[in-house]
């Protein structure tokens, strides 16, 4: 479904694509597969990110890290934050920054 979504993006249907790796995103977490759901929530966050939609974007990167440090993977909430912090340079944040 993640692949699905990125497919309707590059087509243009960003408001479709979202649904469908949201929907992703809740079959992984169901399904207790946390590195699935961590990288569905990086696709989202790209997504919502190239759509400019940045505190969706802030958030599913945010939601993303914790999946991977609840995880032990590092290395993925390390790339991430990265992600995170550059939609935050870009106005992107919680709302408490705003």
């Amino acid at each position: 479904m993640k692949n699905l979504g990125v497919a309707l993006n590059r087509t243009g249907s960003v408001d479709e694509a979202i649904e469908i790796v949201e929907e992703s995103v809740e079959i992984f977490r169901h399904l207790n597969d946390r590195a699935a759901e961590g990288s569905s929530l990086v696709t989202l966050g790209s997504i919502t990110s190239e759509a400019g939609r940045l505190d969706e974007a802030y958030s599913a990167f945010s939601r993303a890290i914790d999946v991977y440090l609840g995880i032990g993977d590092r290395v993925d909430a390390t790339k991430a934050w990265d992600l995170r912090e550059a939609v935050f340079r870009r106005g992107g944040g919680p709302p408490e920054t705003q």
